[in-house]
């Protein structure tokens, strides 16, 4: 198989990957389900990574007791789980058993986090949580890893074509002698 085939063939396969990458920068969506273990410390993370213009919305919900959930920032989850501060939350329901969350914006560029702890007098007892996402925005990282796909498959396609191109000569300009004698081309009357 020539170069020119082979770099064509991975070109339109990167090309593939890319749109790929390109739809899942902005597509999330997904179901959660897990189990806060017992004990005062325990709690439950989703973690994110920043989408620009991007916004979170879904639905959760625990099968026993009550739940403490929250969408936060790095900084957010440091101070409260580090530092037992407590900060402005980009969302958060206290001692529920279900409910309806949404963001309009979460902060781009960065790591955001949905996390579940347990509700005051269920610390002892492992929760069944359940956790239905969307994502909104574009998240960066993918966004990213889709430019550069697209870009080495373009420039692929690009080298591919370049090296599929042959040189013709053109049949007009030569002059065809074969099988007239010498005299019969000098000695035109």
């Amino acid at each position: 198989m020539k170069k020119s085939n082979i770099l064509s063939i991975i070109g339109w396969i990167l090309l593939l990957v890319g749109i790929y990458f390109f739809q899942s920068a902005y597509y999330g969506e997904g179901v959660e389900s897990f189990t806060i273990p017992s004990g005062i410390d325990w709690y439950y993370r989703v973690e994110f990574y920043g989408r620009v213009n991007g916004g979170i919305s879904g639905d959760f919900s625990v099968a026993n007791g009550t739940i403490n959930f929250y969408v936060m920032t790095e900084e957010q989850r440091k101070s409260y789980y580090d530092d037992g501060e407590s900060l402005q939350y980009i969302f958060a329901s206290q001692e529920s058993k279900s409910g309806h969350f949404s963001t309009t914006t979460c902060p781009a560029f960065e790591t955001w986090y949905i996390i579940t702890d347990h509700g005051v007098g269920y610390e002892s007892t492992p929760q069944k949580v359940t956790v239905g996402y969307k994502l909104s925005g574009f998240e960066t990282n993918n966004l990213l890893i889709s430019i550069i796909i697209f870009t080495l498959a373009i420039i692929l396609l690009i080298v591919g074509k370049i090296l599929g191109k042959k040189k013709v000569a053109d049949k007009s300009t030569f002059t065809s002698h074969i099988n007239q004698p010498f005299d019969a081309i000098n000695n035109k009357k």
